[in-house]
């Protein structure tokens, strides 16, 4: 048994997917699409190594499928990992759109308050601040 083989990286993948599953990421038919119940190649190399003669075509047929169906599952993880988090990026950024308006908004109102009131300044103070720090979000979701 090979610890860098092609069985062991699609029982990684296998169980990546299993976890993938109980996390919530995809749904349950990844498991029989990707996952341990899509175990074809992997099932027949662990046969041949039982058997006294071994088919050299095969056994390399075998080993590029077990390798393509560990790619294929971790491509799939990969690609819902990527979809839920490009979900929360968008969330993020309607908040902190959602956010910035509302700080415009009151920033308006502030400017609308009697010139002689001190609160007014203050108001104004904090409103720029936390306009600052909504545009600093913004420029962090973006970078990321």
């Amino acid at each position: 048994f090979n610890e860098n083989g092609a069985v062991k990286a699609k029982y990684l993948a296998d169980k990546r997917i299993n976890e993938a599953v109980d996390a919530g990421i995809c749904k349950s038919g990844a498991i029989m699409a990707y996952g341990s119940l899509s175990n074809y190649a992997a099932d027949k190399l662990m046969k041949m190594t039982r058997n006294k003669r071994v088919n050299r075509s095969d056994l390399n047929v075998l080993i590029g499928m077990a390798w393509y169906a560990a790619k294929k599952a971790n491509e799939f993880v990969d690609a819902k990992i990527e979809e839920i988090q490009a979900e929360n990026i968008d969330v993020q950024v309607s908040e902190l759109y959602n956010l910035y308006m509302e700080t415009i908004k009151l920033s308006k109102e502030a400017d609308e308050m009697p010139d002689s009131d001190k609160q007014k300044a203050n108001y104004i103070m904090l409103r720029t601040r936390q306009k600052a720090n909504v545009v600093k979000e913004f420029k962090k979701l973006v970078a990321a």
